[in-house]
């Protein structure tokens, strides 16, 4: 976990916060809308939030990539499994 929380973690999150800032407004990994390497990343993601306890990092550190998160779990058929799936660790 320490390696996680010191290098992997820091190093491919600042990466994806940085291609989301530079793509621009639609806060995407790619192009204008959410495609399916924006749902992986922001289910992958968000499990590696939740393990790492890295919840309170994530608007100073990589606010960018946190508002994709955002944005991929508050699209109407993903808010809508969220609401209703069974509840687990993960």
């Amino acid at each position: 976990m320490k390696g996680m929380k010191e290098v992997y973690i820091p190093k491919y999150f600042s990466r994806f916060d940085a291609i989301i800032k530079k793509n621009g407004e639609g806060g995407w990994l790619v192009g204008d809308n959410v495609t399916w390497t924006d749902l992986f990343v922001a289910n992958t993601s968000s499990t590696i939030i939740h393990i790492a306890g890295l919840h309170e990092d994530m608007e100073s550190k990589y606010s960018h990539l946190n508002k994709m998160i955002q944005q991929v779990f508050a699209l109407p058929q993903i808010a809508k499994w969220i609401e209703n799936r069974p509840q687990t660790m993960f």
